[in-house]
């Protein structure tokens, strides 16, 4: 999770370099480009990715979904670390479809699993910020993977999802802050950190 100003200037560093090799119209700089506006937008509120990279990512994807849905894991590994910079209709549709996939594909790899839960989590926080009733939607499709219970950080971010939902539709802090005193129970120290940062963004989005 990035926090401070150095970091937004070292992420806007890495997008302009990004940007003036872009010409080049590769597929892994044009994810590095997306990938740095990702994180500055997630960092800063502010808006950042050219719309002809948001475009072609969106179309990249919609290549994936509709070769019959299809992800590898280079398809994941992407779509976790843009989530940010989709319009809630895309990455609502495209969490949908990786979803799909996963239910009626048998993942034994413990580390694609771990992806995928990951990359699906990302994705619903970043609806949160962007689509509440979206968010709630995909959250109550992520109750029928019932093997997310089996791993213990994700279950953890997943009830921080909740969490955040019901702050948001009772106005009520009871289960983030209940959260908070778990995870300083569990010494969970940077995984408390990190929800007291994205639960103040949410707070300024929504101006709670």
């Amino acid at each position: 999770m990035f926090r401070s100003n150095s970091n937004k200037k070292q992420l806007k560093k890495i997008l302009k370099e990004n940007l003036e090799k872009y010409q080049n119209q590769n597929k892994d700089i044009l994810f590095q480009v997306a990938i740095a506006s990702n994180f500055y937008e997630d960092l800063s509120g502010d808006r950042v990715c050219p719309l002809v990279v948001k475009n072609k990512v969106i179309l990249y994807f919609s290549d994936v979904v509709s070769n019959e849905n299809f992800w590898c894991y280079e398809d994941i590994f992407y779509f976790n670390l843009i989530t940010q910079i989709l319009d809630a209709r895309h990455l609502y549709g495209f969490s949908l479809k990786l979803l799909e996939y996963v239910r009626n594909n048998r993942i034994n790899s413990k580390i694609w699993y771990e992806l995928v839960l990951n990359t699906l989590l990302n994705a619903e926080f970043s609806l949160i910020k962007k689509d509440l009733n979206k968010a709630e939607s995909l959250l109550n499709d992520l109750n029928t993977l019932e093997v997310i219970d089996c791993y213990a950080q994700e279950s953890i971010r997943k009830k921080f999802m909740e969490s955040l939902i019901l702050y948001l539709k009772n106005d009520s802090n009871t289960e983030v802050y209940s959260l908070f005193r778990c995870l300083d129970f569990l010494d969970l120290t940077n995984m408390k950190l990190d929800f007291e940062t994205a639960f103040l963004q949410i707070k300024e989005i929504y101006k709670k």
